[in-house]
């Protein structure tokens, strides 16, 4: 067979291009290994003599066995000076070795073009742009003395690509070179060029080298590939030498550990097993801790799933080692393997090496170093799998960084992005992926799409047909481009080809079209495959969908939808439903439903085969929209069950649990079924025991309410003796004024509820002797006369009226009120401007100002919205700076630093409303500390308490609304945890029960 050589020429500053060059040639040798063999010639790599110098050697072997391929990788060295003993063509000298080879090469161009009439080697030349990279160079140099080597160096590469490739008249290109910024980059460009410069030099290859009547097809659908499938696994090279080059960087640090997380349907698991994995056992040949070896290392493999392993990772783990012909020198008897097990368990580290180790090392009849890859693939199953407990998921992991740790056994774990959180809850995964422990699997490009589509078929002797110029394989990789992030339709849509060829070889357009493309392809088959089944079987549907769909989220920039998510059902619940088990037969049959096992009983199961199916397939999509909130309330119920939340009265879920359970019985587990009734009886059996109680509470209730009323004037008039008859001092005044405010809010509080419930009944009449005892109320309250009490009792009036107003929608007369007590309460503070009432009760004037823009902008159109928002923010923001005056005088109360807090709080609510959400948060953070520490202070005072919970409240909603469920979760729980507490005290007012009421549809908004 021939052989290709590829000359790599780059000086010692692009050591990591060097390898990529090298691993990307290793990686395109399937490619033409029925055409050519391809040999990479680095320097290192050549049979120098010692009689010779190095460039002198090169020159040598070059000349004499010639070159195909010649690339060049330029950064900021030009290479060793070559000396006097080699001169150039008009005697003068080289200025590196670098410089000889390109004229060297260039020279057997000129002379292949007249003996061969077409010029030899092809030549790629690349030159790396990264100055950040040259600057820390430059910086982290020794000496003054290395610095100037460097920059003389860079001189001689930027002059040697200003001679050689521009013209210096001009300033135009004569020569042509490509430039990259790293070095993923140079292979990926490599990669193409290199191809491209094979595929001319092969001159097209049809021989077929897969086998489908021995291997099977060359696409897999909805499967992931398996370490079988190497061979026709494209699309995916670049990530594959990350991971090699992560992991041989992690073994060589000693934690020789690698995690690939991306999004359902990434391809993650077809990655690890069908592309890292054989790369490995392919390329990793030295063995630890040295770089040449003459016999090599063995790898032994095995891939594993943690549901696979349920319920006890460790002994399934131990037992899987012992079999399948990995290490036999483990197996001797029961009670051998049960000391091993507990030996792991209780210390890895010290049983690792003198059991598995040393049977790793004494395999028999092998030579060489012994070592393992393990692919620890769909790594969420930890997670998730009901039948592992926390213990045994943190001892399992402690086990595998024993193991990655040992320098004989290196893993590769996959794991769903939407899981990473739960990740960094463990110590062990966490300290196994520092570093270049991590791998983000994201959606292939598009030239990675083109080589997943044109290669396998390649190497399968298929053909795409060709209409009007354009090949089915350009029609698809347009089609599949848009939706990269859903590569098992691809694939589905190319075995679905495959199945539908015209011939032995073409693949056809008239088959894609008949399969509606990319995106119809999967929700066709799914339709017709319905479509055959009988009317019983069809009406089936619905209950199967029900046992193999539940609800999840998932993530996209910063935002969390509901989507359809796959399990497992037994296939023992369909024993007795002979329609639902003959869909669930057809569906197998057409590859849209999958086999498996049920996690805890490890039964057989039956599942979707890929949650694609369930996004694009109309009828599956109408049928989540129907039983959207079934899947809620269950996955709700899964969730509450695994929190250890139990379902109370007056939970709304406990209603829903209620109502599903009645309906869809038979699609709860039975331990969901349990749990949902004794929660519904226990709720049964307080409802009655508190019905008395409601009635002798609601008689009771009534005639408070009307001696409230009635005994509005009698409480009016209790207040002015204890005004008269207080001493004048300041916190006495403020006391009784806020004391009036406080009752003056209650009685128009009252009086709008009254309205609410009254006028729709048309018994309006009875109001107006109450409405009359409230104004006359206020009329008393604004006292004549110029004095500073007068003034003050009349500015708390006039707050009152205002309040009032505002309640019953009369924003102009609010206004007219509130601006009327902001007058006086500016005119007393110019009065006495040290005076703390007069400072707090002007804060008090801006904060009802703030209070009614802020209601006016929730009110307005779009047009005046943004007006009433601004004025609210300017008002909430003078009420925060005379609040943060207040608490910087050194007899500052409690209740001081609580306003300011109350104040922090209604700035960041108003910025929110205002869309400006980033400041909004700041001043929502700044303020809860301060909440925080009012309600530390005494935590006997309910209203510190409450105003505490109420802070936890806005904050949850805040990140519930901006989408941070995550972060909402903590504050709402706190929140929910103070309002008991004051349940618990009976310390519950109308206000708090509201805020409380607010609080339970926040928490299921983000359930």
């Amino acid at each position: 067979m021939q052989t290709l050589r590829i000359f790599i020429s780059s000086p010692g500053d692009v050591s990591q291009e060097r390898q990529r060059a090298r691993e990307v040639i290793d990686s395109l040798r399937r490619r033409y290994s029925r055409s050519f063999f391809l040999s990479p010639i680095f320097w290192e790599d050549l049979p120098l003599e010692p009689d010779m110098s190095f460039q002198q050697g090169i020159d040598v072997v070059l000349s004499s066995q010639g070159v195909d391929i010649a690339v060049f990788i330029l950064w900021s060295r030009l290479g060793s000076a070559v000396g006097s003993s080699i001169p150039k063509a008009d005697g003068t000298e080289y200025r590196s070795g670098t410089e000889r080879e390109y004229d060297l090469m260039m020279q057997a161009r000129g002379v292949t073009r007249e003996t061969e009439g077409k010029p030899r080697p092809a030549m790629l030349v690349y030159t790396r742009r990264d100055d950040a990279s040259f600057a820390e160079a430059l910086r982290t140099a020794g000496s003054t003395a290395e610095q100037k080597k460097l920059l003389h160096q860079k001189e001689l590469v930027e002059s040697f690509i200003q001679e050689t490739f521009q013209d210096s008249e001009s300033n135009t290109n004569i020569g042509a070179y490509i430039s990259f910024d790293r070095p993923s980059t140079f292979s990926q460009r490599l990669r193409t060029h290199l191809q491209a410069k094979l595929d001319e030099i092969a001159g097209g290859i049809d021989i077929a080298i897969w086998d489908t009547h021995n291997q099977g097809p060359p696409f897999l659908g909805l499967a992931a590939f398996q370490p079988k499938h190497a061979d026709v696994f494209f699309g995916r090279e670049e990530e594959i030498l990350e991971a090699r080059n992560a992991l041989r960087q992690k073994a060589a640090e000693g934690c020789a550990f690698l995690l690939l997380s991306g999004a359902s349907g990434s391809g993650k698991s077809s990655l690890a097993c069908a592309g890292i994995l054989p790369e490995i056992v392919r390329s990793e040949t030295c063995p630890s801790g040295s770089m040449e070896s003459t016999a090599g290392t063995i790898w032994l493999t095995l891939i594993l799933t943690p549901a696979e392993l349920a319920p006890d990772p460790i002994t399934a783990l131990v037992r899987r080692l012992t079999g399948e012909g990995l290490l036999p020198g483990l197996h001797t008897d029961e009670k051998t393997l049960e000391q091993l097990v507990e030996g792991l368990r209780k210390d890895a580290a010290a049983i690792f090496p003198w059991t598995i180790k040393k049977a790793l090392a004494d395999i028999p009849g092998r030579d060489g170093e012994s070592r393992m890859l393990i692919v620890l693939d769909q790594l969420e199953e930890l997670f998730t799998s009901s039948n592992i407990t926390p213990e045994a998921r943190l001892e399992f992991l402690n086990v595998i960084e024993v193991f990655a740790r040992s320098g004989s056994i290196w893993i590769v774990a996959t794991l769903r992005s939407d899981f990473y959180q739960q990740l960094q809850s463990e110590p062990a995964l966490v300290r196994m992926k520092e570093g270049r422990g991590l791998l983000d699997v994201l959606p292939p490009r598009t030239d990675s799409l083109q080589r997943v589509i044109e290669e396998p078929a390649r190497l399968a002797g298929l053909v795409y047909e060709s209409r009007d110029g354009l090949a089915l394989s350009s029609r698809i990789l347009k089609d599949a481009a848009p939706h990269a992030e859903l590569l098992p339709l691809l694939e589905f849509v190319l075995r679905e080809l495959y199945e539908n060829r015209a011939d032995e070889r073409q693949l056809t357009f008239a088959a894609y079209d008949a399969l509606g493309g990319v995106e119809g392809a999967l929700a066709n088959r799914a339709e017709e495959t319905f479509a055959g089944l009988p009317p019983d079987s069809q009406q089936a549907l619905e209950r199967v969908l029900r046992s193999l769909v539940t609800l999840g989220t998932e993530s996209a920039d910063g935002s969390r939808t509901e989507k359809a998510v796959r399990q497992y059902a037994p296939l023992s619940r369909f024993e007795n439903d002979l329609p639902a088990k003959f869909l669930i037969d057809r569906f197998i049959s057409a590859r849209l439903f999958t086999t498996g096992q049920v996690e805890n009983s490890h039964e057989p199961a039956v599942s979707v085969a890929h949650e694609s199916l369930l996004r694009v397939w109309k009828r599956a999509m109408k049928w989540k929209d129907k039983n959207l909130d079934f899947l809620r309330t269950r996955a709700r119920i899964a969730s509450r069950m695994k929190e250890g939340s139990p379902l109370l009265t007056g939970d709304p879920l406990l209603e829903a649990a209620r109502t599903s359970l009645a309906s869809h019985a038979a699609d709860f587990t039975t331990e969901q079924r349990e749990w949902v009734v004794e929660a519904v009886s226990n709720a049964d059996s307080a409802a009655k025991r508190v019905v008395f109680r409601r009635r002798v509470a609601f008689a009771t209730l009534s005639a408070l309410t009307l001696v409230a009323i009635a005994g509005g004037g009698v409480a009016f008039a209790s207040y002015r003796v204890a005004k008269r008859e207080s001493e004048k001092s300041e916190r006495s005044a403020q006391m009784i004024g806020d004391a009036h405010e406080s009752s003056s809010r209650l009685m128009a509080d009252v009086l709008v509820d009254l309205r609410a419930k009254l006028e729709p009944a048309g018994q309006a009449g009875a109001l107006e002797d109450t409405q009359r005892w409230v104004y006359e109320h206020f009329s008393e309250s604004e006292f004549p006369g110029d004095d500073a009490d007068s003034l003050h009792m009349r500015s708390v009036a006039l707050n009152s009226r205002g309040y009032l107003a505002r309640k019953t929608g009369d924003y102009a007369a609010a206004e007219d009120y509130y601006t009327r007590s902001l007058a006086i309460r500016m005119k007393l503070l110019a009065m006495d401007p040290d005076k703390p009432l007069y400072q707090h009760n002007l804060a008090i004037a801006h904060d009802n100002l703030g209070d009614l823009h802020l209601t006016k902008g929730q009110a307005a159109g779009l047009a005046d919205q943004d007006q009433e928002y601004k004025a609210a923010i300017g008002e909430f923001r003078e009420a925060l700076k005379l609040s943060k005056k207040l608490t910087e005088l050194p007899d500052a109360t409690r209740q001081w630093f609580d306003d300011l807090a109350v104040s922090h709080l209604k700035v960041g609510g108003a910025l929110f409303v205002a869309s400006d959400v980033k400041n909004a948060e700041v001043e929502l953070l700044a303020g809860f500390p301060i909440a925080e520490k009012v309600a530390k202070s005494d935590d006997s005072y309910p209203k510190w308490q409450a105003n505490l919970g109420y802070y936890c409240l806005q904050l949850g909603n805040y990140y519930s609304w901006t989408t941070q469920p995550d972060k909402a979760r903590p504050y709402l729980l706190r929140s929910k945890s103070i309002f008991e507490e004051l349940d618990r005290k009976k310390q519950m007012t109308r206000q708090y029960a509201k805020w409380q009421a607010e609080l339970t549809t926040a928490l299921l908004d983000i359930e």
